[in-house]
């Protein structure tokens, strides 16, 4: 393939290569990334590492290729607040408020 931009033909009008294939799979890339997405909102974190992945191996653009890392990330982050909130009794006793972070307060880890 030439990398010649392409604009409303499958077929290459420099080299003449149908990319109607590479298309397809381009298609599939991107509603595969959109899932990812969509699904990362719905707080489905398993579903959406699956999905990053998909669309990883489909086509390797720059957020293809970091989003599955960062799934993972959020399902190891995800685990961890479930874990701590399942230990936590206080949570249970009483009821939390948040409050405007004092800017001289020492930044939280």
């Amino acid at each position: 393939m030439c990398r010649l931009r392409l604009r409303e033909t499958t077929v290459c009008p420099r080299c003449g290569t149908d990319l109607t294939w590479s298309l397809s799979i381009t298609e599939k890339a991107e509603q595969a990334l959109r899932n990812a997405l969509c699904l990362m909102l719905r707080r489905d974190i398993v579903a959406a590492r699956l999905a990053a992945e998909q669309a990883r191996s489909l086509r390797r653009t720059p957020l293809n290729q970091v989003l599955p890392g960062f799934v993972e990330y959020l399902l190891k982050r995800e685990s961890t607040f479930a874990e701590s909130l399942a230990e936590s009794k206080e949570c249970e006793r009483k009821e939390i408020t948040y409050s405007k972070l004092d800017t001289n307060d020492p930044p939280m880890e």
